[in-house]
């Protein structure tokens, strides 16, 4: 009788050992050193580069307003004005007052004498942010190009109000004077309540630098004395979100959406911070609603699926991703998660065609790749799944699943149990609280006769899964080797509880009243 291992969806064989894997989680990797390199690519002009790596900080942190941002003005640089365009109203989607994406957008515009367009954004921004020469020159030079002289004039004028020293509006202002014959009068502009707007502006900045601590004070006393000032509600619900206080963060963002029913970016942290607090049946309530005001809303609709999928709804899941494919065949891991759910049902063609199509897709996504190696495991394809977990272990060098498989795969091979034990070190340093890699090295050292050493890792992983039913008898199998006969017994009375219905279970009963009858006799 040897040790057993639980089945799953990788079968070992070592005498009577069944085996099994865990569906691993991508590690999260801080974003600093992309975020460098897409930087440093934008830095020297390299466009494509700089691009690919912003959309690969888009896919990590879907909820950073910065790296769509960042992804328009490198598409602005490139020319490329759709997709700058798309860029920024993604931006303005996670974060719908980042007046710096809408002065960009503005200039796009511009760049595509839409002034229509043009016009429209920089008026936004001058709700917001009225004391803002730049964005009254701009809105200005959008009225001239428009043929809309008067209200030209008057922006022009009101730029060398803010700041006299503006040479291009003062050049533009008397260009515009003698193109049109007008006299140049005074701009009178009326600036409400300034000293309310100027404190709004810099808890903006403080946000923006993520300077969550010394942006809340401001803001809660800016929505004190107005109440009804929606973005300053939002605002302070986003600072009190990433300080973790999600409880308070909910009740302004509840106002937010009480005050403008269509807040986009107020509804869907609102979801967001249901499931925080453990209310996902709330969040999907809420993402329904949202989807409902805004349908095409890709964010919303991912994260729609996300929570079904995470709730087990798989159905439902499955429908809101194909609904989002229709949009975007491309959006985020969307494919990859599709060909989870089908994996998990057991349709392993639709699951290999759907992980297949996210690597061609998104080549450097790892979790498709060893997901595709447990199919060719399971179809004892054991070159393909090497060559499969060689590339994602260089994509992802410390998710421990990945070295788990590859120590699977050589035992499959017959390599010698060093290189599989050498992947389970691997996978171990990186998580010690794999449990399926600690049962899978204690059975390799139950084979290389290191029984102490097995009854070690079956312990620590007992420790983690005390209800394992395979663990047990595992632990319970080592003890009788060791000649420790009553933690035996135990192990193997637990086996028998976790697993009543054992197809070995009369075996390990009469090993259990032997092992009783050889303790009575050596007592």
């Amino acid at each position: 009788m040897g040790p057993q291992r639980r089945a799953r969806a990788v079968a070992l064989a070592l005498g009577l050992i069944l085996g099994g894997s865990c569906l691993g989680q991508l590690p999260v990797y801080a974003s600093t050193q992309l975020a460098r390199q897409a930087y440093e690519a934008y830095r020297n002009k390299n466009y494509s580069e700089a691009i690919t790596l912003y959309k690969q900080l888009i896919e990590s942190y879907p909820l950073e307003a910065q790296y769509p941002y960042n992804l328009g003005v490198v598409y602005q640089e490139a020319g490329q004005w759709d997709n700058a365009i798309a860029a920024y109203r993604q931006t303005l989607d996670l974060e719908p007052e980042y007046f710096e994406a809408y002065n960009n957008l503005g200039a796009v515009y511009i760049q595509l004498k839409d002034w229509e367009q043009a016009i429209t954004i920089y008026a936004h921004i001058l709700k917001f942010r009225s004391a803002d020469p730049l964005a009254h020159f701009n809105l200005a030079l959008a009225y001239d190009r428009a043929g809309k002289f008067d209200l030209a004039r008057l922006s022009y004028q009101r730029v060398l109000q803010l700041k006299p020293d503006h040479s291009a509006a003062r050049q533009r202002l008397q260009q515009l004077a003698q193109r049109t014959g007008g006299s140049l009068p005074e701009a009178r502009l009326v600036v409400k309540d300034a000293a309310r707007q100027q404190q709004y502006e810099q808890a903006r900045t403080l946000t923006e630098q993520k300077r969550w601590k010394e942006a809340r004070p401001l803001l809660e006393s800016l929505v004190k004395a107005h109440p009804d000032f929606v973005e300053a509600q939002y605002l302070l619900g986003r600072t009190l979100s990433q300080q973790g206080q999600h409880s308070q963060a909910l009740q302004h963002y509840v106002r937010t959406v009480a005050l403008r029913p269509d807040h986009v970016a107020a509804h869907h942290q609102l979801a967001l911070s249901y499931e925080k607090l453990g209310q996902p049946h709330k969040s999907l309530e809420v993402l329904n609603n949202l989807l409902a005001i805004k349908p095409d809303y890709l964010p919303g609709r991912y994260d729609l699926g996300r929570l079904y999928d995470e709730s087990k709804i798989s159905t439902r899941a499955m429908a809101t991703f194909e609904d989002l494919l229709r949009q975007d065949r491309q959006y985020k891991d969307v494919l990859y998660r599709m060909g989870r759910l089908h994996h998990l049902a057991d349709q392993t063609e639709q699951a290999q065609a759907y992980y297949q199509e996210s690597i061609r897709v998104k080549p450097a996504f790892a979790p498709a790749y060893y997901q595709l190696s447990k199919i060719a495991i399971q179809n004892q394809h054991y070159d393909s799944a090497q060559q499969l977990l060689s590339k994602a272990s260089q994509l992802s060098p410390d998710n421990p699943e990945i070295f788990y498989l590859l120590a699977t795969v050589q035992y499959h091979q017959k390599q010698p149990a060093a290189q599989s034990l050498k992947h389970l070190d691997r996978a171990l340093q990186i998580n010690p609280a794999y449990t399926d890699a600690l049962s899978m090295r204690g059975i390799l050292y139950y084979s290389q006769d290191k029984v102490a050493e097995a009854a070690k890792d079956f312990e620590k992983a007992l420790s983690l899964e005390p209800q394992r039913a395979d663990l047990q008898r595992n632990l319970g199998v080592a003890y009788v080797k060791l000649g420790q006969g009553g933690k035996a017994i135990t192990a193997f009375e637990n086996y028998l509880r976790y697993q009543p219905d054992a197809a070995d279970r009369e075996k390990i009963q009469q090993l259990i009243q032997e092992l009783k009858q050889l303790g009575r006799r050596n007592g």
